[in-house]
């Protein structure tokens, strides 16, 4: 009966295959229309060719970044190792894109910067995302913070529960 039910669901991935290729086919004469009648347009900073070092080294801190272990963090994600490296490989390229944009700094000098970055940005974001998914951290922090301002205590005690 396994042998079967293997059979069918192999059946099943190669129907979706061919749907996804007869996908394919239909759309490459629309996608190349569509590059010939439009007009080049250039595309912004992180996208140029000149940017490729940063990725480059972004990708070098993201991949670093991944095999920082912290338990908070590890605990609280699927695949950690996978959320580190993205989140450090984007925010890398977004810090350098926003130093180059304040501070108009070389290319060159950006590269080294979006590999330290990327490798610190990363366990600081997921750091913080972790921090913050606990719902009794963040009524403690706000409760602190009112009770701040107004002077009245608005936490919950145990009797209130």
């Amino acid at each position: 009966m396994s042998k079967f039910r293997g059979v069918e669901m192999l059946k099943i991935k190669i129907r979706r295959l061919w749907w996804a290729c007869a996908a394919i086919v239909v759309l490459y004469p629309i996608s190349a229309w569509a590059v010939e009648n439009t007009p080049i347009l250039m595309l912004p900073a992180p996208f140029l060719l000149e940017w490729s070092g940063v990725w480059a080294f972004a990708i070098g801190g993201g991949a670093g970044s991944a095999f920082l272990k912290m338990r908070e963090i590890d605990d609280r994600y699927h695949y950690s190792a996978l959320a580190k490296f993205v989140i450090g490989v984007f925010s890398g390229v977004a810090i350098s894109l926003l130093v180059k944009t304040l501070l108009n700094t070389s290319i060159e000098l950006l590269t080294f910067f979006a590999l330290f970055a990327s490798l610190f940005s990363a366990p600081i974001v997921a750091g913080t995302m972790a921090w913050l998914s606990k719902q009794r951290r963040i009524d403690k922090a706000l409760d602190g913070y009112y009770k701040q301002k107004t002077g009245i205590d608005v936490s919950l005690d145990k009797d209130d529960e």
